[in-house]
């Protein structure tokens, strides 16, 4: 398969080659269209539209918070300049997100109404079933399909291990086995996800080969590539920031930046799906809320013991179960810090107002 270029005929020809959803649809006013965010560049943003080459388009003011992420479906304004305006972000259908970086409780969205997810692995030491199940359980929350690819089959040893080991933790998600390097046989084995207007995600460490495998895919050099070092398996950087790149069959395929961590933006739901052997066996525990720890009765433990389910997987659920109910409680006092801000601002108005009213009522 090969980029689809911008140039001549060979332009987005309909919304629905990008995947627009009919939900959208409504009368515009002259001069505004719908048009899908493609890239960000941090201050502009690359958006596409039928019929038209890619355009570079900004949000007006300097709120981040209400800027669109790649994937997100807006209304632009063209102005008579080179760079038009995004009026309004349509609502997401979903999105692949993680908390932030840093101690500020904060959402970072990776990507937005995606139908895919390649989770890209390498078969050696970066393989890690626990960044897996942090991985399907986010995408389970964006409303998107996890698949996760084992990349490095040609070099790996004991691959069916590691696809046995994947399958373990992937919750019903495809696993497959391919190396990056072989085109032809990454093409095939990936072509059924790859339908026109349909979007794709890559995720997954710096240097397991997702670059690789959208070069393949696109039978181009589009992403600069940089392997695993064989000394201690780190990765380098070589994606620097999110771009959606088409294909020439109609699917369109999101890098993102390797992610060192990857914290958890999800809820009970997601984890519900991502753990759906751990959910199963829970139905049949006493307790409605057991915790699967020294509760009597626990069917859970129980399957731990004639090993049904692992130890490791248990502890993985744990620890993730763990790790949303800190969110949660984190998200709910930043809500209600907000919210104290917010009374505080309206009293201290409404003390201003009346300090007005009174002084104007002695004159």
């Amino acid at each position: 398969m090969n980029a689809r270029p911008f140039e001549g005929v060979d332009l987005i020809r309909s919304l629905k080659e990008l995947g627009f959803d009919p939900d959208y649809e409504r009368e515009l006013e002259a001069g505004h269209y719908f048009a899908r965010v493609t890239a960000d560049y941090g201050i502009q943003f690359e958006v596409v539209l039928p019929e038209h080459e890619p355009l570079r388009a900004l949000v007006p003011g300097k709120d981040r918070d209400s800027a669109p992420v790649v994937g997100d479906w807006v209304i632009v304004q063209d102005q008579g300049d080179p760079v038009w305006v995004i009026q309004e972000v349509l609502p997401r259908k979903g999105a692949l997100a993680r908390q932030a970086a840093g101690k500020k409780t904060h959402q970072q969205v990776i990507g937005s109404n995606l139908d895919t997810v390649f989770v890209v692995t390498s078969m050696n030491q970066e393989f890690n079933t626990r960044r897996l199940e942090r991985y399907v359980t986010a995408i389970w929350n964006a409303g998107a399909e996890p698949v996760i690819l084992l990349n490095k089959a040609d070099v790996a040893e004991e691959v069916e291990a590691f696809v046995e080991e994947a399958k373990g933790v992937a919750s019903g998600a495809t696993v497959l086995a391919i190396s990056a390097l072989d085109q032809t046989q990454t093409t095939d084995v990936l072509k059924p996800w790859l339908e026109v207007g349909k979007t794709i995600a890559f995720v997954g460490s710096s240097g397991v080969g997702k670059s690789t495998v959208i070069n393949a895919l696109m039978g181009d050099q589009v992403q600069k590539t940089a392997e695993i070092r064989e000394d201690d398996d780190e990765g380098r950087h070589t994606t620097t920031h999110r771009q959606i790149f088409f294909l020439d069959g109609g699917a369109m395929l999101l890098d993102t930046p390797g992610m060192r961590e990857f914290q958890l933006w999800a809820d009970d739901e997601s984890l519900e799906d991502a753990f759906g052997d751990v959910e199963e066996v829970s139905h049949l525990c006493r307790f409605s809320d057991c915790g699967h720890d020294s509760e009597p009765d626990c069917a859970v433990r129980a399957a731990v013991e004639n090993g049904k389910i692992s130890q490791e997987r248990l502890d993985g659920w744990k620890k993730l179960k763990a790790e949303l109910a800190y969110h949660e409680s984190r998200v709910n006092e930043a809500a209600s810090i907000s919210r104290r801000k917010d009374q505080k601002k309206q009293g201290a108005m409404y003390k201003k107002v009346q300090s007005t009213n009174r002084k104007n009522k002695g004159k």
